[in-house]
């Protein structure tokens, strides 16, 4: 589902894709040069900015867009000054056009709410069910940001209403459509990427002692035992001291359809950040002056959620006799 999220949000109308393609040719002229990143990062220093340095841009990372345009927004005054002492004047004209600066905005409020869905999608725990209702809650943020916007009521974007009150001359007619456009064109791409589930199968999933029977009414065999297991004052018990898929588990033998169905839901991974993680250490363990290190063991130490007694572990080693 984030391989699904990062290409439903690629999509840009012509006008932010202008200013994202202006951020990254700024963003590369300074970070492209190892002199002038540290005389950008001298002059944010004497300039007491809240950030250093700039932050690169690459396709491949999910949350690089909205990391690469907040950091632009939040030094943009000590862009301007720095690149007018450059004799960048083009660039630094932009970073003083309000009307230029009210996208910036924009696109630095939307890509952070797409970077915190992003970040929800993450996550050993997460499963199908929970994916889905962050998508779906995202689906309906678009909705109702959408209907403000059309009603030019901007105070959702937090960036965007600031930069309105405090600038003159913005055309926001204009913007109102571009974000508009922007807004639908998401709306439909999610749509596209992200079809219905079966959602009434995920209310017995979550709790079948609540569950209407309506859901799974097309089974007769699974909708026997779901009527037995919401009279079970002891599955009851279980439910309420173990997580959700301990609990499945543990049913299994006394509901096993039902409980089968359950795990089935549970199982598949929603999205790739455990394969993520395992690179990631893979990554950092796996050096240059350690290419020829066998991992495997060291990697299950670092992914496992069990923490390992190295105390008792060395202390079961014979020591070396010339020691």
């Amino acid at each position: 589902m984030i391989h699904r999220e990062a290409l439903a949000t690629r999509t840009l109308p012509e006008s932010f894709m202008d200013v994202l393609s202006q951020v990254i040719q700024i963003v590369n002229h300074i970070k492209s040069s190892a002199l002038n990143t540290r005389l950008f990062r001298l002059f944010c220093q004497e300039m007491d900015a809240d950030h250093m340095n700039l932050l690169f841009y690459t396709q491949v990372r999910w949350l690089s867009r909205g990391n690469v345009i907040l950091r632009v927004y939040e030094l943009r005054g000590e862009l301007k000054e720095f690149l007018r002492m450059q004799q960048k004047d083009e660039w630094g004209s932009l970073l003083e056009s309000s009307n230029w600066l009210a996208k910036l905005c924009y696109l630095s409020d939307i890509f952070e709410r797409m970077n915190v869905l992003n970040r929800t999608l993450q996550g050993k725990d997460t499963n199908l069910m929970i994916a889905n209702d962050n998508i779906k809650g995202f689906l309906a943020t678009l909705a109702l940001l959408k209907s403000k916007v059309d009603n030019r009521r901007f105070v959702l974007f937090p960036r965007l209403s600031a930069h309105i009150e405090e600038s003159e001359g913005i055309e926001v007619e204009t913007l109102s459509v571009d974000i508009a456009q922007h807004i639908q064109s998401l709306i439909s791409q999610f749509d596209k990427y992200f079809p219905e589930l079966d959602v009434p199968s995920f209310a017995v999933v979550r709790d079948p002692f609540t569950a209407p029977l309506d859901a799974v009414a097309e089974d007769d065999i699974i909708e026997e035992e779901l009527v037995r297991m919401k009279q079970d004052s002891e599955a009851k018990t279980v439910y309420q001291s173990f997580s959700l898929q301990e609990f499945w588990c543990r049913m299994l033998k006394s509901y096993p359809n039902v409980s089968q169905k359950a795990v089935w839901l549970l199982m598949p991974y929603p999205t790739s950040y455990i394969c993520e993680q395992s690179f990631s250490t893979m990554v950092t363990m796996k050096t240059k002056s350690r290419n020829r290190l066998s991992i495997e063991s060291d990697m299950i130490v670092a992914l496992s959620t069990t923490e390992p007694r190295i105390g008792k572990l060395v202390a079961e080693k014979q020591a070396h006799p010339s020691h």
